[in-house]
């Protein structure tokens, strides 16, 4: 996604299905169909395209959005995958939309995960597009030794998402006390 918005390029689609895990272990993104290239980033555009259940509230609004689309979309997949369970769902797309608009998801539901994960997620998940961190911002937020295991080329996949991971960040990183980069620690309460 950092390399994406990078090169003035916003997705406009991220979502679960689009993400495709290499045989390397990194992730890659897919279906560049409704991509829009743009001459700055920072530029507003107004076409409304994506996936119901990812699309950002500035989309649903009808107001005119930039990059930080894609930031709230991948907040969605990660909430998704973490969960089992889209962030927002409703009976028909306009309760969906009513349910993106208020923004309110689940916090219990990432229980299992440390605080630093749940507010990456609810700060990707921000209602108002300044509020969400950019691709950079995030990719900051991950502890380096994490980060040097998931891109690591040598080690097998196994190795990058499996015991070997969880024991890292058991024994030898304390989550709870990373520093956010700026990114004031959420106060959470399940629904």
């Amino acid at each position: 996604l950092k390399y994406l918005h990078e090169n003035n390029i916003i997705h406009r689609d991220i979502k679960c299905l689009n993400l495709f895990i290499g045989k390397d272990g990194l992730i890659k993104i897919g279906d560049m169909g409704v991509s829009k290239i743009v001459s700055n980033l920072n530029a507003l555009h107004c076409s409304k395209v994506g996936t119901p259940l990812y699309l950002a509230p500035e989309l649903i609004k009808q107001i005119p959005y930039d990059y930080k689309v894609d930031i709230w979309s991948a907040g969605c997949s990660i909430y998704h995958i973490s969960t089992l369970d889209p962030p927002f769902f409703g009976d028909n797309v306009i309760i969906l939309g009513q349910n993106i608009i208020k923004g309110k998801i689940d916090i219990g539901k990432l229980s299992n995960y440390s605080s630093l994960i749940k507010n990456i997620i609810c700060k990707m998940l921000s209602l108002k597009p300044s509020e969400r961190p950019t691709a950079d911002e995030i990719i900051k937020l991950i502890p380096i030794k994490i980060y040097e295991q998931f891109n690591n080329p040598s080690l097998p996949l196994e190795k990058k998402a499996g015991k070997s991971c969880k024991e890292l960040i058991k024994n030898n990183i304390n989550i709870e006390k990373l520093p956010l980069n700026n990114m004031q620690t959420i106060n959470y309460k399940s629904n």
